[in-house]
């Protein structure tokens, strides 16, 4: 379950100032390689232009609720910088991300994400995208078609905007300790104690 992971990296910016504030990503195709926890995921190809690349990065924000602060990009010298603070089921995640390349030929995306206490087992994780530029949009694609490695093609923006409130329901849900409490005490009963 590393769901944390990927909002963790959709949040990078949850709420940006201006265009000037999302990194200027060449239009076109993208290839798109990550790494998670030392394990390679397929690699996708993705159709954006710098609206596209915001508008998934602002959307990321409405599909986490309440569940995490405001937080701003920095623009240090070209590396775009964030801490994202969450409260999910109980614990703490803090994600501390970085995307820093040309935008042109290529970017990387860094994060580092801690959970405190753990949930289920999980208390950190690390990911990396490396993107490469291949050239322009097929004819048959639109801003924001994503290719899986299967070959399936789907719109990011679309999947984004049908998103559930996941935050709210996170935050909602009780915490570790609540849960393995109420698991004790069914399992309690269930041998008549």
């Amino acid at each position: 379950m590393k769901a944390y992971v990927v909002f963790a990296i959709l949040l990078f910016v949850p709420s940006l100032a201006s265009a000037n504030d999302i990194p200027p990503i060449k239009a076109g195709l993208w290839s798109i390689q990550t790494v998670t926890d030392g394990k390679k995921t397929d690699t996708i190809k993705q159709c954006m232009n710098q609206e596209v690349f915001g508008k998934l990065l602002v959307s990321s924000q409405k599909m986490m609720g309440g569940a995490c602060e405001d937080v701003k990009i920095v623009n240090n010298g070209g590396v775009y910088s964030t801490t994202i603070s969450c409260r999910i089921m109980g614990s703490q995640m803090t994600s501390v991300a970085d995307v820093k390349g040309d935008f042109k030929t290529s970017y990387t995306a860094t994060s580092k994400t801690t959970m405190v206490p753990p949930i289920m087992g999980m208390g950190n994780s690390s990911q990396t995208s490396t993107a490469s530029y291949l050239g322009e949009c097929g004819d048959d694609m639109k801003l924001g078609d994503m290719i899986m490695a299967d070959g399936k093609k789907m719109n990011s923006l679309q999947m984004m905007e049908s998103m559930p409130n996941i935050g709210d329901m996170m935050k909602n849900m009780p915490d570790m300790s609540q849960m393995q409490q109420l698991q004790q005490q069914l399992q309690q009963q269930m041998q008549g104690g």
